[in-house]
C-alpha cells in the first residue's frame, strides 16, 4: 500500500495490478451490471438494517456490536470469524485478517514524558488489562479486548469476543499516518469507479492526493 518512506502510495504504481483487480472487484457487489451484485445505497445503513433483522450478517469491528446492541437489545447475535477463502491443491490461500486498533503513546514535547510512560507502562500489565475488563463488563456487553497475547485464553469461548481472539494472530495492517484521509480518499475512489471511471485512473488520483497530502514524492506512483 506504501513504499518503504511510508509516504509514498504504492497501490496505485504501473507495475501493481492487485490495486486496481482489488477494487473492481469491491465495487463489483455494487454494480448492477455484475453478477456479483447484492447490495445498493437504496437499501439504507447496513448497520440498522442488521439490528432490525433485516441483513443476515455484516462485517464490523468490535465496537459495533454496542451499536448493534443499542438499536435492538432483544436481538439474539453473535460474532464469528471473517469467511476465509479455502485453500486447494494448487492454491494456497492463507488466512489473513484486518487489525483495527489504538495505541498508546506519548508526545516527545510531553512536559512529564518519563511519568506518562509508566502510566502507558501500568495500563499494559497483566492485571490492569484483567481489571479494566471486568469493570468495564459490568456496565456493557463485554470489557476492552486484552491486547496481550497472554490473555487471549481468557476470551476464547465467550459470546462476541471469542471471533476476535481467534482472528488476532492472523491480523494485518499497513502503515498509514493519516487514516482518516485515506478513508476518505479510497471512498471517492470507490465512488467514482462505480459511477463509470477506471478503476486504475481512481487509484491513480487518489494516491498523488494521499501522497502530496503525507509530504511524499508523487512522480513515483506513475
Amino acid at each position: 500500500m506504501m513504499g518503504t518512506d511510508g509516504l509514498t502510495a504504492t497501490f496505485a504504481t504501473s507495475e501493481n495490478d492487485r490495486g486496481p483487480k482489488t477494487l473492481d472487484f469491491y465495487i463489483s457487489f455494487a454494480n448492477p451490471d455484475n453478477d456479483n451484485y447484492v447490495w445498493s445505497d437504496a437499501l439504507g445503513n447496513d448497520l440498522e438494517l442488521f439490528a432490525n433483522g433485516k441483513v443476515a450478517m455484516m462485517f464490523a469491528p468490535s465496537w459495533r456490536v454496542f451499536d448493534v446492541i443499542n438499536l435492538n437489545p432483544s436481538l439474539n447475535f453473535d460474532v464469528a470469524a471473517l469467511p476465509q477463502l479455502p485453500s486447494s491443491e494448487n492454491t494456497v490461500s492463507p488466512t489473513i485478517n484486518w487489525a483495527s486498533y489504538w495505541g498508546y503513546a506519548v508526545s516527545a514535547k510531553a512536559d512529564s514524558s518519563s511519568e506518562s510512560w509508566k502510566f502507558v507502562k501500568y495500563l499494559s500489565q497483566k492485571e490492569t488489562q484483567q481489571k479494566f475488563f471486568t469493570e468495564s463488563a459490568k456496565i456493557r456487553a463485554f470489557g476492552q479486548i486484552h491486547s496481550r497475547k497472554d490473555l487471549a485464553d481468557n476470551l476464547k469461548g465467550q459470546q462476541y469476543t471469542d471471533a476476535f481472539v481467534t482472528m488476532a494472530p492472523t491480523a494485518k495492517n499497513w502503515e498509514m499516518r493519516d487514516d482518516v484521509k485515506a478513508k476518505e480518499l479510497l471512498g471517492i475512489a470507490i465512488s467514482s469507479t462505480l459511477g463509470g471511471d477506471n478503476a486504475r485512473s481512481a487509484l491513480e488520483d487518489i494516491a498523488i492526493q494521499l501522497t502530496n497530502h503525507l509530504g511524499g514524492d508523487p512522480s513515483l506512483i506513475r
